[in-house]
């Protein structure tokens, strides 16, 4: 599974348990602070018949709860989706670079502005990568030195 999707999964997960623990604290206490306020304010015979007509009021506030749970949580999760691809995009620019550097092209830098660990492993790269160039380069040039070395001894023997 890849990072951006553990992250989305992550972010899904806690917004999830988030939602159920606001609905269930809102289930329990509405009710209960609704009683509350209508016993303080009736007396005993009204407040009977005004729980019993309150009923559809806390069933269209539980709906309410339910559909405002739905649309942040439908809102949070495409939220979700465009911070996780932001949070991975360095990595997919490294993962590039770092094919390209195993290919022979050491010419590759890459540029990570976020000032993150991930800017400091970019950083590492691209100093790896200019070495890399460095050693190439010298190997080539030593390959080179050998063979000219080792050619001029054979002509002069013919």
């Amino acid at each position: 599974m890849k990072i951006r999707n553990k992250l989305i999964l992550s972010y899904v997960m806690v917004i999830f348990i988030a939602l159920i623990i606001v609905a269930l604290v809102f289930d329990y206490y509405v009710e209960l602070h609704f009683e509350r306020v209508l016993s303080s304010q009736l007396r005993r015979p009204d407040l009977d018949r005004v729980l019993q007509m309150s009923n559809p009021f806390i069933q269209a506030v539980r709906q309410s709860l339910v559909l405002a749970a739905l649309g942040s949580g439908l809102f949070a999760v495409i939220i979700s989706y465009f911070v996780s691809n932001y949070l991975t995009s360095p990595i997919q620019k490294l993962i590039a670079a770092t094919t390209k550097i195993s290919k022979g092209r050491y010419d590759v830098h890459v540029r990570v502005d976020s000032g993150d660990e991930l800017a400091e492993l970019a950083q590492a790269l691209n100093d790896m990568a200019i070495k890399l160039e460095e050693i190439e380069l010298l190997r080539r040039e030593l390959v080179a030195n050998i063979s000219h070395e080792l050619a001029t001894p054979l002509t002069s023997i013919r």
